[in-house]
């Protein structure tokens, strides 16, 4: 029996094949279930006095705006899908006091060392939310920190601009380019935490219920799949050489192909062989979906320790699907 409208017939093709049958079916149920909505705090518009952060939730729960605290961090809450709305005309909202960002995509701007003198590079950064987490954690920077945001549509890093500037953050440098081929300035810095939230097929976030979602997919997977890895490899690869010695090169999609995730890490760990993966796995008890990344894509086994160290979440009530790989030198 299809799992999949027809016209998505070769992403289920590549679902059941990468995944197998059971993993595929879970995949498709969490695309029809409403998602729980997300956000977090964000410390740089209000007070830094101890618990700030509750005492924010407790003052939009006396207006009727229910947050609830999430483990993941301290800044992150979970909202209902009235809340949510309530939020968005909120005042906390408008002053960028609050954030509305998935759990699961605050996880790799959670990752990597963020203090006033740390070199932050996101590479593939609108609209804006992880570089604006990194630069909330890290501070205003001190020399030699930076923070540069990297983004190659004009549009898109106007998005950018947009968010840091509503979340308190006027210290950001923000480059166009692509992250394949960055200005000489760029090329010639190291940074000791990267992150390459890469273009992908999006495939993590669908909803079946909304044809937009996958409009862009239909009829055209596979090509499509193929061109994205082809792009997230080249990013991955150019970043790799501005990382640090001790620094930290984060890797993360939302995508739930194999194509886009396990092969990517496992060609960079091919051509880098000074490079390993950082365990991330105690990051699953926070993420009901999370399962071991693959140990094989199209057959070829990968890199062991993929399985071992990659977070991989299916898309459920609580995250979208993603995936995150975090690498430093051996």
């Amino acid at each position: 029996m299809a799992l999949l409208p027809v016209d998505l017939a070769e992403l289920e093709t590549a679902l059941v094949d990468g995944l197998g049958v059971a993993t595929a079916e879970r995949i498709v149920a969490g695309w029809q279930v409403r998602r729980t909505p997300a956000l977090r705090v964000n410390r740089l518009r209000f007070s830094l006095e101890p618990d700030a952060a509750g005492r924010l939730a407790e003052e939009l729960a006396a207006t009727g705006i229910p947050l609830t605290r999430h483990p993941l961090s301290p800044w992150s809450f979970t909202t209902t899908p009235e809340g949510e709305r309530a939020i968005k005309h909120s005042e906390a909202f408008t002053k960028g006091r609050l954030y509305m960002q998935s759990l699961s995509s605050q996880v790799p701007a959670l990752l990597g060392e963020a203090q006033p003198r740390s070199t932050i590079l996101d590479a593939c950064a609108a609209p804006g939310g992880k570089t604006a987490l990194f630069a909330m954690r890290a501070g205003r920077p001190a020399p030699p920190g930076l923070l540069v945001a990297v983004e190659r549509s004009a549009v898109r890093a106007q998005q950018l601009r947009h968010t840091l500037q509503r979340q308190g953050v006027d210290w950001a440098e923000v480059v166009v380019a692509d992250a394949r081929s960055l200005p000489d300035r760029q090329r010639r810095r190291r940074f000791s935490t990267i992150l390459v939230d890469a273009p992908c097929t999006g495939t993590g976030t669908l909803r079946l219920g909304d044809p937009r979602s996958y409009a862009h997919l239909a009829g055209r997977y596979a090509g499509y799949a193929a061109i994205k890895a082809h792009q997230q490899h080249g990013i991955l690869s150019a970043m790799a050489e501005l990382l640090t010695g001790d620094g930290l090169l984060v890797y993360s999609t939302c995508s739930v192909d194999p194509v886009e995730n396990e092969a990517v890490v496992d060609g960079l760990l091919r051509a880098r062989p000074d490079l390993g993966l950082t365990d991330l796995t105690t990051w699953n008890q926070h993420f009901p979906s999370a399962i071991p990344a693959c140990a094989s894509v199209s057959g070829t086994p990968v890199d062991p320790t993929i399985p071992e160290r990659c977070l991989r979440l299916l898309p459920d009530a609580l995250a979208e699907g993603f995936f995150v790989a975090a690498f430093k030198r051996r």
